[in-house]
């Protein structure tokens, strides 16, 4: 697979001075791209589903900290 980077060239339009990019990517390359960014999303969103317990448990432990007097 190549680089993303080294595939797209870009250019500014000399009368809006807007850049645009031109992607030259072949369209296997653009699916196999595709594929590897919904694989990276389901290991986010499975991270996500893993850590957000684990940060409300942290959270309710702190906070039950406040009930504890400062030299015990």
């Amino acid at each position: 697979m190549s680089s993303v980077i080294a595939d797209v060239t870009s250019a500014t339009n000399a009368t809006t001075g807007v850049e645009t990019k031109k992607d030259n990517r072949t369209q296997e390359e653009i699916d196999e791209d595709n594929a590897l960014a919904d694989r990276l999303s389901l290991i986010i969103e499975d991270a996500n589903e893993k850590i957000v317990p684990i940060c409300e448990m942290i959270h309710k432990v702190s906070c039950s900290f406040d009930d504890f007097p400062l030299g015990f």
